[in-house]
């Protein structure tokens, strides 16, 4: 699908005088237009989701974040006050989540600016991403479905909660959302219309909150109230600046929003940003952000909060960030096909996690930083035009958590402050589900080894869990008799399994079906278990297989968190004529297709190749032979004796004559999933990441070269020789090193105190007279030297920091002669 719908606008007058004059949300009733007041151009998900290779770290050259010190009342005198001394314009102004506002200024009048009185700090602002992948499992997997307060039954009862949406707006027209307001707030200009123009908050509104009304998809809140917050543009991305504008307004309506869903992230910590989310939750409102799809430590490579590589809002203590997980098939147990980021049921390959966690992080997680993991790969939800998608990311995982929020909200009443809303995210925690247990990962690969619980929406300490424990009946029929099986069904749980559900009896191996039966409901307990006896005539078994020994399976289609106990098995020989019996002839591999040669009573030889059965064979005594195959040890001939129906059965196993080996590749640490590449005889090629077997590979000569890996050094390349049938194996360890070093700086004479400004890779820093700092990011720094009155000033330069090393910028003041 490739949908691209354009919109233009007439009103381009009334447009561009109402930007920026309203900070009051819209009732929806018109699509929305750029800020320039011509047209938008609302595109496809798979159109947008393609371009998110786009770094969301960077800073926003020329503009910055004024924060105001607490005790300032008069917040828009303030900011009129600095705009007019400075020359600059203001937009949104900020007074509910922190005091201040967005400029556009210089770097010299940000510097003057940060002396004004009542101004706490003046920092650059920067670049933030909604953090989705490409191309959903949803609602069934966290048992959405047996939460009595979402009450999914196809009939829209909507939960009393509201939901604000921070993303990339919300399309109000779409019949599976229900949409109340929000605001657009872009280069700190907003305006009323909120219409999502790259799919993503749309995309996460349905998650959360798509209406139970038997169209497309059903949120885990359905029909919760959305707030659309566009602080994100067409492109998907945007500034701390709006983020912080749009927590603003959202604070600024904390008496009616509980809860606010950020899917999105930047890397660097940014004060304002904290302060504005530890605003928004003191008033109450419950903040859920994505923890990012970076695979790495939400705290950066340091594991320390508060630095330049924090992964944020993720690190913000305040807020509950949340993992995903990668689940196809809806169920536990790890039975469903493997996605693009993990098998079925396991971390998601993709997603960030946490080694360490904030000495004062207000709420207790096994995932430490991270509150919970839900599902992230393969989330179908809505998007704009009024259809569905499929998108994975923390961005899909983390309105799952937001729903679970909102159901919490709606039964046991909304945050009044910080504390409440810290009660809400740890009652969350509490009662999810260990990544251990029944309903949690079939693949425990969380890197961190701190697993979140996975949230979870069945009442807590309740669930059905239907389960057979009883499966019985005949072991031996003739066609024509009568097969009793009888089949106790119980539910082991202590919630009430609420059908209509189906059971049936089939044959494995086979499409057939000998009975079904359909029950309206299963009440908790073992003791009120029921007993379904199926009679089922042999003649409707013969008509599925011929004579032999079959086992035939029961089962039953209700979901429920322990899939251990949905199936039973039960042996039974379908018998054939007394003077007759069956031969199945099975030579292994079935690829192989083997010759083989079956001589019976008669005396007269039977051919024939591969898997075969023989039916109505005279009884006796009957020889295989069995065929060469190149390549192969044929298995030893056999001789069987085949009585009155009965089944024989002549299985020959075909062995491999070795030409090949196995070679196994293991780079250390695992967390870092190196790259490697091994070439091999006839200069073969094999290329990987982490932990690798290479099976049945020809013998020779292999040589392992180890790719980079940002902050370690690789080991030494090595060739191995493999023989036939036997294994060798790639050790390489990767040492880490070292991505920082020391900036010092010596002005001369050192009576001067000498002003100095240094430009580097976390931005610029300005100090007087000589100073050093250790930890600084490699890369290049450049210092610009101040003046100092009746002296000339050095000239300035530039230098490359190295790790583990130190650079000195020596500058030398010469006096002015007199």
């Amino acid at each position: 699908m490739k949908l691209r719908v354009l919109i233009t606008l007439t009103a381009v007058m009334v447009l561009l005088l109402c930007g920026g004059c309203s900070q009051e949300e819209l009732t929806p009733t018109t699509p929305r237009s750029d800020a320039d007041g011509i047209s938008t151009i609302v595109r496809a998900p798979e159109v947008n989701l393609a371009e998110m290779g786009k770094a969301a770290d960077e800073a926003v050259a020329g503009r910055y974040i004024i924060q105001f010190t607490g005790d300032v009342a008069d917040v828009r005198d303030r900011a009129r006050a600095l705009a007019d001394k400075y020359g600059f314009e203001t937009g949104y102004v900020y007074e509910h989540a922190i005091k201040g506002l967005p400029a556009r200024i210089p770097d010299t009048v940000a510097d003057r600016i940060r002396q004004e009185a009542g101004v706490l700090r003046v920092t650059q602002d920067r670049r933030a991403r909604v953090l989705a992948q490409s191309l959903p499992t949803g609602i069934d997997r966290i048992e959405t479905d047996l939460n009595p307060i979402a009450n999914i039954d196809g009939n829209p009862d909507n939960v009393d909660v509201d939901i604000a949406v921070i993303d990339t707006g919300i399309d109000y027209n779409h019949p599976d959302l229900n949409v109340v307001g929000g605001i657009r707030i872009l280069g700190g200009i907003s305006h009323p219309d909120f219409m999502d123009d790259y799919g993503h908050g749309t995309h996460v509104a349905g998650t959360a909150a798509a209406i139970d009304n038997d169209l497309g998809v059903v949120g885990v809140a359905p029909g919760a109230r959305l707030w659309g917050v566009k602080v994100l543009d067409s492109s998907g991305s945007g500034s701390y600046s709006d983020i912080i504008a749009g927590l603003d307004w959202v604070t600024a309506r904390a008496a009616e929003i509980e809860i606010v869903n950020m899917s999105l992230g930047g890397l660097g910590w940014d004060p304002a940003f904290h302060d504005a989310v530890a605003a928004c939750v003191n008033a109450g409102v419950v903040v859920v952000v994505a923890a990012g799809n970076s695979g790495m430590d939400v705290y950066g490579f340091d594991r320390t909060i508060g630095n330049w590589d924090d992964t944020v809002p993720a690190a913000f203590p305040e807020a509950a960030a949340i993992s995903a997980l990668a689940d196809s098939d809806g169920m536990p147990g790890g039975s469903g096909p493997a996605t693009s980021s993990g098998p079925d049921d396991s971390f998601a390959t993709f997603s960030n996690s946490s080694r360490a966690v904030y000495a004062g992080n207000p709420v207790t997680s096994p995932g430490l930083a991270i509150d919970l993991i839900l599902p992230g790969v393969d989330i179908v939800s809505t998007i704009p035009g009024g259809g569905y998608y499929p998108a994975s990311g923390t961005s899909m995982a983390s309105p799952h958590a937001a729903g679970l929020a909102a159901l919490f909200i709606a039964e046991h009443g909304r945050a009044g402050d910080g504390a409440g809303v810290y009660a809400i995210r740890q009652a969350l925690i509490d009662a999810g589900m260990p990544q251990g247990g029944p309903g949690g990962l079939a693949t425990l690969n969380d890197p961190d080894g701190n697993r979140e619980p996975l949230g979870w929406a069945a009442p807590a300490g309740g669930a059905a869990d239907v389960a057979f424990t009883n499966f019985t009946g005949e072991t031996e029929v003739m066609g024509g008799d009568i097969l009793h099986l009888d089949v106790t069904i119980a539910n082991l749980g202590d919630l009430d399994a609420t059908g209509p559900f189906d059971a049936w009896i089939g044959v494995q191996g086979s499409s057939f079906e000998l009975a079904r039966k359909t029950l309206p409901l299963l009440p908790s307990g073992v003791s009120r278990s029921v007993t379904i006896n199926f009679i089922v005539p042999a003649a409707d078994l013969a008509a599925a297989v011929p004579p032999g020994t079959y086992t035939l399976f029961v089962t039953h289609d209700f979901s429920d968190a322990n899939p251990g106990n949905d199936l039973m098995t039960h042996d039974v020989t379908l018998l054939g004529g007394v003077d007759t019996g069956t031969i199945v002839i099975n030579p292994d591999p079935d690829a192989l297709n083997a010759p083989w040669t079956l001589t019976g009573p008669g005396g007269s030889p039977t051919a024939g190749t591969g898997d075969a059965t023989l039916t109505d064979m005279a009884v006796g005594d009957y020889s295989i032979e069995w065929g060469a195959v190149a390549g192969y040890v044929a298995p030893a001939n056999a001789a069987l004796t085949l009585t009155g129906g009965a089944t024989i059965t002549f299985a020959g196993t075909y062995t491999l004559i070795p030409t090949t080996g196995t070679v196994v590749i293991n780079p250390d640490p695992d967390a870092i999933n190196a790259p490697w590449s091994v070439i091999g005889p006839d200069k073969i090629e094999y290329t990987g990441n982490g932990d690798d077997t290479l099976a049945d590979v020809p013998a020779g000569d292999y040589t392992v070269a180890w790719g980079a890996v940002a902050g370690y050094l690789a080991p030494a390349g090595e060739t191995l020789t493999l023989a036939a049938d036997a294994t060798i194996t790639f050790n390489g360890v990767y040492t880490e090193v070292s991505m920082t070093g020391t900036v010092a700086v010596d002005a001369e004479p050192n009576a001067l105190n000498a002003p100095w400004t240094i430009t580097g890779p976390v931005g610029t820093v300005n100090g007087t007279g000589d100073a050093s700092q250790s930890g600084l990011p490699i890369g290049d720094y450049t210092i610009a030297w101040g003046e100092v009155a009746g002296w000339i000033a050095p000239a300035g330069e530039t230098l490359t920091l190295v790790a583990d090393a130190t650079i000195t910028f020596q500058g030398v003041y010469t006096q002015i002669p007199t």
